[in-house]
């Protein structure tokens, strides 16, 4: 598994402020690069698939670790 460039911990905020991050981050991401978000919100995996559809990304990796959610995505 290849290390993630930057780590996005959602953990503690809401939706919104979840959504809004992760689109920034993302529209941010440079080609091949790697970022990991931690979330802890219903439906985060399926949002950042929707984000990645959006934004040209790609989903590189998807777990639950400890009642957090982790997906990796790729620039």
């Amino acid at each position: 598994m290849q290390t993630a460039n930057n780590v996005l911990d959602l953990t503690g905020l809401n939706l919104s402020e979840s959504i809004f991050k992760i689109a920034a981050k993302t529209m941010a991401m440079q080609k091949g690069e790697i970022l990991e978000i931690i979330a802890r919100y219903p439906n985060f995996e399926q949002d950042v698939r929707l984000m990645c559809s959006k934004f040209n990304r790609r989903v590189v990796s998807s777990r639950k670790d400890n009642g957090d959610m982790r997906c990796r995505i790729e620039g």
